[in-house]
């Protein structure tokens, strides 16, 4: 998980440079792709490293899920009461984005940690959901919109983590924790997909083998045919050394979440480098970060801390900067504490 959630937030931070650039753009202002390895290219002016909306939800989904564990022994559905804390963590995000509220004095709650506040290109879908109060999803209950925006897949890996739940409990809680804000399939089914590789992959299985089982666990489910034939697109390029821009943009702009989904999987499937496959992953003219970060979930879930750190030598000094690194390392470790013991 750490591996996981750490490796995604210093994407997250990589892509969030480029996310609204065309790869036409990028290409001019750095002589081609903006790589991986120019870390200094995106560091702000105090040296930082800033990560997005992307990590700020992730780590509210983690407390809300956390939370709800600290009550596991309380009488009631575990289930429905991590979804209902999942989604009061929601609405706490939605508070630190309006700029109306201030930190609080508990340092041992993301409200409590004044970088947390920072509105980083929230996405429309999100904040609109949140402020409408965020639904439940209870099929067959109406969805609270129709948007298949990225932006449930973009922070549901926690819940590949839960050591207690099945692959199948895996998926329906990833996919239930984005039709709190997205109610397209396509913008909560690549959720519940995304739990389930990243929980396989964090038993010892390699992105390739983790797609093919989460393929068949969704083929015969309602609208699976339509994920599957966006991630098909992935495996096409899957063993790859190199791959082009424009052949991460064939894929699409990674701006709903099958799209982001297949292309942070066409990343991560690569037979390259960690810097290449990361590269790889943000230089298009889509939503890098969440790609980034998506790519960078999946590369640290197979690996681990210990794996990335062999892979990559500058990780611990990255992450060092990141802005968000004191909220993250306080969620882990409260996620750790609630959900893993």
């Amino acid at each position: 998980m750490h591996g996981c959630i750490k490796l995604g937030a210093v994407g997250d931070a990589y892509g969030y440079v480029i996310e609204f650039e065309d790869i036409y753009k990028i290409f001019e202002k750095h002589g081609g792709p903006m790589h991986f390895a120019d870390l200094d290219k995106w560091r702000d002016r105090d040296g930082r490293y800033i990560a997005s909306d992307d990590t700020q939800m992730t780590l509210f989904t983690a407390e809300g899920i956390a939370i709800a564990y600290e009550r596991r022994e309380e009488p009631g559905d575990l289930g429905k009461i991590t979804i209902a804390e999942v989604r009061q963590a929601y609405l706490r995000w939605y508070e630190t984005q309006r700029g109306r509220s201030t930190p609080s004095d508990d340092k041992g709650a993301l409200s409590g940690h004044p970088e947390m506040f920072f509105p980083r290109a929230p996405g429309n879908t999100c904040l609109a959901a949140c402020r409408e109060g965020a639904g439940a999803f209870t099929p067959p209950g109406e969805p609270v919109n129709d948007s298949m925006g990225c932006g449930g897949v973009m922070r549901v890996a926690p819940v590949a983590f839960l050591k207690d739940l099945s692959f199948q409990g895996a998926y329906e809680l990833g996919c239930a924790t984005a039709a709190l804000t997205h109610g397209h399939p396509m913008g909560w089914m690549p959720s519940g997909m995304l739990a389930y590789i990243l929980k396989a992959l964090s038993q010892g299985a390699t992105v390739l083998e983790a797609t093919n089982a989460a393929i068949d666990h969704i083929k015969h489910l309602p609208h699976g045919n339509t994920l599957i034939a966006m991630i098909d697109r992935a495996l096409v390029l899957s063993g790859r050394q190199k791959i082009a821009p424009q052949e991460i943009e064939m894929i699409g702009g990674g701006w709903v979440g099958h799209e982001c989904l297949a292309i942070s999987l066409a990343a991560a499937m690569m037979d390259a480098p960690l810097k290449t496959m990361m590269t790889v992953s943000a230089n298009h003219s889509g939503d890098s970060d969440s790609t980034a970060a998506i790519t960078g979930q999946l590369i640290g879930a197979q690996l681990g801390l210990s794996g990335i750190r062999k892979a990559w030598s500058d990780m611990d000094r990255v992450y060092g900067d990141l802005d968000l690194k004191a909220a993250t390392d306080m969620t882990l470790a409260r996620f750790q504490k609630a959900a893993l013991t």
